[in-house]
């Protein structure tokens, strides 16, 4: 439940701009290390606010080597226990949706913007 888009914006002006000394490989890394920080206090908020004793961290961020590092290292030191799948089960589902919606298109049926998600809805009429 939250948003990079402020994070987005700030990458955009760097790389419009001047760019700074460090160039593109230091905007990645704390391009990175901003995610990675942000991904760790939600997580660990919902871990606390919902007394999880156990996370799983799932889709294509849970192959990124910096977040497992980091959030290993703070689920150590509170004795909750961190999973994270093999990659070839962690798919990101951005274009699994956007091949759906592609053939939605191309049948001539659109949906208004005010469809609500339903994450269990049949595919296979689509």
């Amino acid at each position: 439940d939250f948003s990079f888009s402020g994070l987005k914006t700030a990458v955009k002006r760097y790389v419009e701009g001047a760019g700074g000394e460090g160039g593109i490989r230091d905007l990645c890394a704390a391009f990175q290390e901003t995610v990675v920080d942000h991904l760790i206090d939600k997580t660990m908020r919902a871990a606390k606010n919902f007394r999880c004793k156990t996370v799983l961290i799932t889709g294509g961020v849970a192959c990124n080597s910096r977040l497992k590092e980091k959030l290993g290292e703070i689920f150590r030191k509170t004795g909750r226990r961190l999973f994270f799948p093999s990659p070839k089960f962690c798919t990101d589902n951005a274009a699994m949706i956007a091949y759906v919606g592609a053939r939605h298109l191309a049948a001539g049926r659109q949906s208004p913007l005010s469809l609500n998600a339903f994450a269990n809805l049949d595919l296979k009429h689509l």
